[in-house]
């Protein structure tokens, strides 16, 4: 039993909250960038668009592979900017279209990522992630001074290049990524036995975070959160989280709220940003499905659902 985390509360998550600046334009509140979705997962990606959205990101942008760009179109708020990439024969993203998102960051202020969102896995989509990645917090890049935020999930996740439990494309960063793994996800990419894992998860995720420079959201029933030196737990377990499409929800979350956090969240000065948008973005998550589940019970919520509530939890927290 971990004895080492406190408890994600909602006078937490209140000290987290950005306080927007009432003279702010959009690219004060954040571009993010959605990278992501493939041939056989549409909704991933769209889900993150919406997300993001829904929690204040000035702009966002998603960036698809090129055979389902005329299809996701339809799909996405019509505020998005989409723009289509080079595919794969397997419909996923491909190698070629490192330089174009790179430019497109460069040129259109992007300060922060999203990327695995239905992504697909594919060698050469493999290749594309962890070499994007090495650009980005390469110190001799051409975007190094947009110090960009980035959160890796899902699909992008399972294809990071992992040695002795090192990733190496984030060796130059300095928590400027998430990570949001589930339990198993976790398991198969450090590979370790999940009962052993289970046992010591507190110090495994600490390390971990530590190791890497970076910020861990390991989703289960109980989402734990480190930064590599603090730790926290949710303490409100709800299937209604365990549904396809949810995680996605989160990433598109946290995404949208990192660089508002860091621009206008001057509490908790010894927590990085990354952690406080964790913290608050998981906190979001959870309540949402809470506030989903006394409505239409959590057999009923779907992922999109949870959209509906972010607005309801938000207003209860600047409230608090």
């Amino acid at each position: 039993m971990c004895n080492l985390h406190k408890i994600i509360t909602k006078n937490l998550a209140s000290e987290c909250i950005p306080k927007r600046d009432k003279m702010g334009n959009k690219y004060n509140f954040g571009h993010v960038l959605i990278i992501g979705g493939s041939k056989n997962y549409l909704g991933a990606a769209i889900l993150a668009t919406k997300a993001s959205f829904s929690v204040g990101a000035g702009v966002v942008s998603l960036c698809v592979p090129e055979n389902i760009y005329e299809i996701t179109s339809t799909r996405v708020p019509i505020e998005t900017i989409i723009f289509s990439a080079p595919a794969t024969k397997s419909g996923t993203l491909s190698l070629k279209s490192v330089e174009l998102i790179i430019d497109y960051i460069t040129k259109r202020k992007v300060n922060t990522l999203c990327i695995g969102c239905g992504m697909g896995i594919d060698e050469e989509t493999k290749q594309l992630v962890n070499n994007l990645l090495e650009l980005i917090y390469n110190p001799n890049s051409r975007i190094k001074g947009q110090n960009i935020y980035t959160i890796i999930d899902a699909d992008a996740i399972n294809m990071l290049e992992v040695e002795d439990k090192k990733i190496s494309s984030l060796k130059k960063q300095d928590h400027r990524v998430i990570l949001t793994p589930h339990t198993g996800e976790y398991c198969r990419k450090m590979n370790l036995e999940k009962e052993k894992f289970l046992e010591n998860l507190c110090e495994e995720i600490l390390t971990f975070s530590k190791k890497n420079n970076v910020v861990t959201i390991l989703k289960d029933a109980v989402t734990t959160i480190s930064d590599g030196e603090h730790i926290f737990k949710t303490n409100s377990p709800n299937s209604v989280l365990a549904k396809a499409g949810s995680g996605d929800v989160l990433a598109g979350i946290i995404a949208g709220l990192v660089y508002q956090v860091e621009q206008f969240n001057k509490n908790n000065t010894k927590f990085v940003p990354s952690l406080k948008s964790g913290l608050l973005s998981v906190f979001l998550h959870s309540q949402s499905g809470e506030k989903g589940t006394k409505e239409k019970t959590e057999f009923s919520i779907t992922a999109s659902d949870l959209l509906k509530y972010i607005p309801e939890v938000l207003k209860d927290i600047k409230q608090n």
